[in-house]
């Protein structure tokens, strides 16, 4: 029962938030006349909305840490398990990020020969139309690679005729098969004597509650995921064209070129010449193909403020850096290479502003290869605390107050490393 739990609270809360959703109030109609219903500063109801978010999720990660305790299944049952709650998470509505509305405008965009990557308008589109809508007229420049581009005008190319919620639909789709793709890498991206290490892998990533609601919320981060764990498994093999398809990853997003980046910088003392070559490949195509973006965000003319939300920026700058620190000195201490890794990924979370649920999507791969188990404890808790980044945009910008208990909800999120340090002291 255990192993399927997290799919059946996901229909759940499925079943519930259409519940929720049949008696919003009045005012929310246009915003649920949309064809993919978004949470957006929905105040009160929001919270109600969101808060039905939070307790599937906890009751999930209770399901999920108790399945971590045991013996991993076969990685054919974990990945039926995740297909079963994506497909669950499919069901959900409204969501809490408009990401695949902008997805289908930026592809819609280069369909017609527009710039995606400038403050381009498309009069009588209604893919362009809808995302207006959702970012309150004022779609954001696109911050992904050509590669991405190219896939989402494919997407709007296959999928036009059926309609924008179709289209929208699609990208959700594709984002949920893109995370099975994770899973099975993962669980064959260590060495062939690690069959067990790989299982349990597979389980940390694929039926992590926080990660599995991201994928079905469609974020491009598990395409560009694939890419990366993809060309790892390909290393093994071909050294050069596995490092550079690894930092390829960037021409859909950016992030993406730095695992490879960083693996073939390693290599150097080494002398292994061949992920260099690669890394050098893959890192000529992300800068060509990352050209328009570049340009566009150079020329920009506008300015937008600082806002730190659900972050421990949020309670100071100065208190994300102290914490970097302190997590950068104990980096040696570290038992293992992928160990320094992933506190080397959650020293970089601290750096985020604004720290989205999907961004985990980042993190938990090498916290699943992880041997200390207080690094990857933490990689959950700070997988976990970051749903908490949705109340801004769900229900509406906080005030000083709850700023303040957000920010102390994200160092928490830290406590399994700052532990020893905390009992040290007392």
């Amino acid at each position: 029962m255990t192993k399927v739990a997290i799919a059946l609270l996901l229909l759940a809360g499925a079943i519930a938030s259409r519940i929720l959703l049949a008696h919003a109030p009045v005012q929310f109609s246009l915003d649920l006349a949309q064809p993919l219903p978004v949470a957006t500063w929905w105040g009160g109801y929001g919270a109600q909305l969101f808060a039905l978010l939070c307790i599937v999720l906890a009751l999930g990660y209770v399901a999920y840490l108790s399945l971590l305790r045991r013996q991993p299944p076969p990685l054919r049952v974990t990945l039926i398990i995740a297909a079963a709650s994506l497909a669950a998470g499919l069901a959900w509505s409204p969501l809490f990020s408009s990401d695949v509305y902008a997805y289908a405008a930026y592809g819609s965009l280069a369909l017609h020969g527009v710039n995606p990557y400038a403050h381009a308008v498309l009069p009588g589109d209604p893919y362009a139309a809808a995302a207006q809508w959702q970012w309150t007229h004022a779609l954001p420049l696109c911050v992904y690679g050509e590669a991405f581009v190219a896939i989402a005008s494919a997407l709007v190319s296959l999928t036009k005729a059926l309609g924008v919620a179709a289209t929208l639909d699609a990208f959700r789709v594709l984002s949920c098969a893109a995370f099975m793709l994770c899973a099975y890498l993962l669980a064959n991206a260590g060495h062939a004597q690690d069959g067990e290490r790989g299982r349990r892998a597979a389980l940390f990533f694929a039926l992590n509650p926080v990660a599995l609601w991201s994928a079905a919320e469609g974020h491009n981060d598990t395409l560009m995921l694939a890419v990366v764990l993809g060309g790892f498994v390909l290393m093994r093999a071909q050294p050069v064209i596995g490092t550079a398809l690894s930092v390829a990853a960037g021409t859909i997003k950016l992030p993406g070129l730095v695992p490879g980046a960083v693996f073939a910088a390693l290599q150097w003392r080494a002398r292994t010449w061949q992920p260099i070559l690669g890394a050098v490949a893959g890192s000529i195509v992300v800068a060509l193909a990352s050209l328009p973006m570049v340009y566009a965000f150079t020329a920009r003319s506008s300015q937008h403020s600082y806002h730190a939300f659900a972050s421990v920026q949020s309670l100071h700058p100065l208190v994300a850096m102290a914490l970097a620190l302190w997590l950068a000195l104990g980096i040696r201490r570290a038992a293992t290479p992928i160990d320094r890794f992933c506190l080397l990924a959650l020293i970089a979370w601290l750096a985020i502003p604004n720290p989205y649920p999907w961004y985990t999507l980042w993190v938990l791969p090498l916290a699943a290869w992880a041997t200390d188990r207080r690094i990857a404890l933490a990689s959950l808790c700070v997988t976990a605390t970051s749903v908490l980044r949705y109340i801004p945009d769900a229900v509406g910008t906080p005030g000083a107050l709850a700023t303040a208990a957000l920010g102390l909800a994200a160092l928490c999120g830290y406590a399994p490393l700052l532990r020893r340090a905390i009992i040290s002291a007392l």
